[in-house]
């Protein structure tokens, strides 16, 4: 079978059909804005947050990004799903939403699969192909912003797996620097708190901000990468590309890294849930 090289982005849009077909409780108003109970609805929080608010969906697909693309009958295709907040009380709908999916089938073609397996961050069998198991290891954030690691010298190179993008001022941003990078970061830690872990007191980052322009940029491989995905929603084409490659920092990087350390799991700037965004520290 031939499938597209955003894996992440061809699973979140079959994957968010079959989560709707399943838990929509209103097959009356075909959009959910105009459904009463949009309120209360597991798909709305999941999938429909507010655009104009900025509210971040609580939940990334990650697959690796690779040019890959030919998969032989049996092959297997491994991926995470990191569940931010209160959505990881909803693991059990999205392992029956992928189980349903692999009945339906993947892309126009409709390749079908079977979830073989879903274990949690540490190696736990959560689902073994026929039956779910309760799990209750958490990644706590505060254990990784209270991490104490430090970098003996004061440089720190960010490498980017998939591509970046964001945006300022309405345009996509081409030129990337420490304070915009922090900014971006930020304003996305205080909207997962606010929005996904009950958390209303929203910290104020600006001496933070201001410091990290203090951080200069020694070395800059960061190239543009296009891609494209086919959105069944608006049935065309669109154009998701991004910044990936390397970047290093320098300067007093040390008081910053434990918010760079959360970055590498939550990701940053748009499309998200479709794995962009991701960089490791090196």
């Amino acid at each position: 079978m031939l499938l597209p090289t955003n894996k992440a982005s061809m699973l979140r849009g079959g994957f968010g059909n079959c989560f709707k077909k399943m838990v929509c409780a209103n097959n009356i108003s075909k959009v959910c804005k105009q459904c009463p109970v949009k309120q209360q609805c597991t798909y709305t929080y999941i999938f429909e947050t507010s655009a104009k608010t900025e509210v971040p969906r609580p939940y990334i697909i990650e697959v690796p990004f690779n040019d890959k693309r030919n998969f032989e009958k049996g092959e297997q295709i491994k991926f995470t799903i990191l569940l931010l907040g209160k959505a990881t009380t909803y693991l059990p709908y999205f392992i029956f939403a992928f189980i349903e999916l692999g009945n339906i089938g993947l892309t126009l073609k409709k390749y079908k699969f079977k979830l073989c397996k879903v274990t949690d961050s540490n190696n736990n069998i959560v689902f073994d192909g026929h039956k779910i198991f309760k799990t209750d290891v958490v990644l706590s954030w505060k254990d990784i912003l209270n991490n104490n690691s430090t970098i003996k010298n004061d440089k720190l190179m960010l490498n980017f797996v998939t591509p970046l993008r964001l945006i300022e001022h309405r345009k996509l941003v081409s030129n990337i620097t420490f304070n915009l990078l922090i900014d971006k970061l930020l304003q996305r830690i205080n909207a997962i708190y606010k929005y996904h872990c009950d958390y209303n007191n929203v910290t104020d980052f600006k001496s933070l901000i201001e410091l990290s322009k203090s951080i200069n940029t020694s070395f800059n491989n960061l190239h543009w990468q296009d891609w494209e995905r086919y959105s069944n929603r608006q049935k065309t084409k669109m154009l998701f590309g991004g910044l990936v490659g390397n970047i290093i920092f320098k300067g007093n990087i040390n008081e910053f890294l434990p918010y760079l350390n959360l970055g590498s799991y939550i990701h940053i700037g748009k499309n998200c849930t479709f794995g962009q965004g991701k960089y490791d520290i090196l």
